[in-house]
């Protein structure tokens, strides 16, 4: 018993501190599958996602179009079927091919996903020389880092658009408002004009460096020359990443 006591003294003086000294308490960045993750650092309380907590991303087309001779714009539009999760920093390339399916050029850079949404990426003055475009290809470079996306950006919409000179030089007018009371910032708009048949004719885009809360902003998108196609429909989305 004597020796017992002092066991159980050596363990509560010496030992409950050395304990609280070397014991590291479970954080979603220490390399380590613990605290009920799915994968070190995903899953569980983590913000980082498991890929079995995720769909993929859809390609639901991608296009090219002539500005002026050899000059092009490059749209793809992209599902992100996820409702709960986003992505940032994910690269992307555009590659564009002539008639005779030889690589003409391409154009790499890196976007982000905000949850359930459909979104274009847009890619604009590809200089092709002389050489033409007929097909485009676009393609994800690597895997999302997907993570869960507690305060989407939202109160984003448009009020008003008016297409004008369209027999001459394009010009199309628009309101973006912010409905929300935060400020939002690094607004891209991007404007894509289809024909009867639904298929893109044309896709334009301009930045709104930051609109305040409950607040507007005009926006205008001008094209050199007239579209190919009498337009059926515009699209105009505005977008902003969930996070810098």
């Amino acid at each position: 018993m004597y020796i017992s006591g002092i066991l159980l003294f050596l363990l509560v003086v010496v030992g409950v501190p050395v304990f609280f000294v070397w014991y590291e308490t479970p954080t979603c960045f220490d390399g380590v599958q613990n605290q009920a993750e799915l994968e070190a650092d995903r899953g569980g309380p983590c913000t980082l996602l498991h890929t079995s907590q995720v769909q993929n991303i859809g390609i639901l087309w991608s296009r090219s179009f002539e500005v002026v001779p050899g000059v092009y714009n490059a749209v793809a539009y992209i599902d992100n079927p996820n409702f709960s999760a986003g992505a940032v920093d994910v690269p992307y390339s555009f590659k564009l091919f002539d008639n005779a399916n030889l690589l003409v050029l391409e154009r790499r850079g890196t976007t982000y996903f905000s949850p359930n949404s459909v979104v274009p990426i847009f890619e604009g003055g590809i200089e092709t020389g002389e050489r033409i475009p007929t097909r485009t290809f676009f393609e994800f470079l690597d895997r999302p880092e997907w993570e869960r996306v507690l305060s989407p950006v939202e109160g984003l919409s448009v009020e008003s658009r008016a297409l004008r000179n369209e027999d001459d030089a394009p010009e199309l007018n628009a309101v973006i408002s912010n409905q929300s009371f935060q400020d939002i910032s690094n607004i891209e708009v991007i404007a894509t004009v289809f024909n009867a048949d639904n298929i893109a004719i044309a896709s334009s885009r301009t930045v709104i460096a930051l609109l305040s809360g409950q607040s507007s902003e005009s926006v205008t998108f001008t094209w050199p020359r007239p579209f190919r196609d009498s337009v059926s429909r515009i699209d105009i989305i505005p977008k902003a990443p969930f996070r810098e």
